[in-house]
Order: C-alpha cells, then sequence, then structure tokens
C-alpha cells in the first residue's frame, strides 16, 4: 500500500509539474506577442511623427495651391493685355488700310499722288453721312470718324441721332487713348443729352477715361455713381465687376 501511495504521490507530482510548465510556456508566448510600454512608447512617438509631417504636407500644398492661384490671375492679366495690344494693333491695320483706300480714291487719273491728309465728310442727308462716320469708327479709321461726327453735329445738331454722335466723337477720342478729349465728350453727352440712351455708356466710359489718366478717386466716383442711377443696365453690371476688380486688389479708398 506504501508503494502504491508513493507510486501515485509521484504521478501527481509529474502533472502539476507539467501543467506549471505549460503554464509558463504560456506566459513566455503572451510576453513574446503584446508589446511593452516601451514599444508602445514607441509606436505612439512614430504615430505622432507621422501626423505632424502628415499635417506639414497639407500647409506646404495650401500654399502651392494659393501660389498656383496668384500664377493663374497673373497670367490671365497678361492674356487681357495682349488681347487688348493685339485689338489696338488690328484698329491700326484698319485705319491704315481705310486711308490707303481713300488716298485710291481720291488720287487723280494721271497717276499723281495728292498730299496726305484725311478726307472731310460729306453727305447729302444726316443718316448717309451718320452712317458713313460710323462705318469709319468700325473700321478703326478714328480721324475720318471725328472729322463725319463733327460735321454731323456741326450740320444736324437737333436730330434724333445727334446724341449718339456725340457719344461716338468722345469714343473715338478714347479709343485713341486722348482721355481728356473724351472725358469732356462724354461730359457733353450727359449735360446736352441727359434722356439719350447713351447716358449711362457715357458714365462708364468717362469712369474708364479717369481712371487711365490714374484719377483713381474720380473714375471710382463715376462707377459708384452709375450704380446709384442705372442700377439695372448692362453698363452698371460692368461697372460692378470693374468696382469689385479694384477693390479685390485693394487700390479702391
Amino acid at each position: 500500500m506504501l508503494a502504491l501511495a508513493g507510486c501515485s504521490s509521484t504521478e501527481q507530482l509529474d502533472s502539476i509539474e507539467s501543467r506549471l510548465a505549460e503554464i509558463q510556456r504560456q506566459i513566455q508566448q503572451v510576453q513574446r506577442d503584446v508589446a511593452t510600454p516601451a514599444d508602445l512608447t514607441a509606436i505612439e512617438e512614430r504615430v505622432t511623427g507621422e501626423s505632424a509631417k502628415l499635417l506639414r504636407s497639407s500647409a506646404d500644398l495650401k500654399v502651392d495651391l494659393d501660389s498656383v492661384e496668384s500664377r493663374i490671375g497673373e497670367l490671365e492679366q497678361q492674356i487681357a493685355e495682349t488681347l487688348h495690344r493685339i485689338e489696338q494693333l488690328s484698329q491700326q491695320v484698319a485705319a491704315t488700310n481705310s486711308e490707303i483706300k481713300a488716298m485710291h480714291h481720291r488720287a487723280p487719273s494721271g497717276g499723281a499722288t495728292p498730299s496726305p491728309g484725311p478726307p472731310a465728310a460729306s453727305a447729302s442727308d444726316p443718316e448717309t453721312l451718320y452712317q458713313e462716320a460710323y462705318a469709319d469708327y468700325r473700321a478703326g479709321s478714328y480721324d475720318l470718324a471725328i472729322l463725319g461726327f463733327q460735321e454731323y453735329l456741326e450740320t444736324y445738331p437737333e436730330t434724333e441721332l445727334a446724341d449718339n454722335a456725340a457719344y461716338w466723337l468722345a469714343e473715338c477720342n478714347f479709343a485713341q487713348g486722348r482721355f481728356n478729349q473724351a472725358i469732356a465728350g462724354f461730359t457733353t453727352v450727359l449735360s446736352k443729352y441727359p434722356r439719350s440712351e447713351k447716358v449711362a455708356s457715357a458714365m462708364l466710359k468717362r469712369g474708364y477715361a479717369h481712371l487711365q489718366l490714374g484719377q483713381r478717386d474720380r473714375g471710382l466716383d463715376e462707377l459708384r455713381a452709375l450704380l446709384r442711377t442705372h442700377p439695372s443696365s448692362e453698363e452698371a453690371a460692368i461697372a460692378r465687376q470693374q468696382l469689385d476688380t479694384l477693390e479685390g486688389q485693394g487700390t479702391a479708398p
């Protein structure tokens, strides 16, 4: 019986030791699988660093986008200036062609070339005189158009087209960069023909002429006055866009 008891105790001890060994093995396995506090700290630092990089990248991307938008604005301005120069050159070419044609028409049959100089416009009726002057304006022959509109206003000052003639006369001076003369012409339209359909256009172009002369305050005041007096006109919409542009550029008072 003692022998049997001793054998049973040994088996139990071996079983307990085996179970302890298995538990120890499992503990070691858990220790290998589970990160230590130091590992967790390192992981947290790495995550923080990556987040900071992402934030910096986002900020750099915003700066790059702002730079691109600014460059696009500069390019749009350059394109607008280039188109304006092309338009001016086209008008000069058209004016030269018109003068050449006029010289050919005036040349005598013997082939002698007449002395240069714009011909005086003449017509038997006001409608023809006005249309010829307006055609010269559309062709870019501003000097010829000026002569035609001046003759029209001197000969037919009380007709229904007199206000139009006065307006296009001022436009001819504006197109040639004679902004003081243009301002005087647009002022004539506003004072002499206050009910004309050209009033809003005259106010808009007079404002532009002041801006071209560097008279910022007077130009902006003219555009604002146009918004007050003719708020529903197409010219008012153009003036509003111009004011928004100037204010966005920080040039408005």
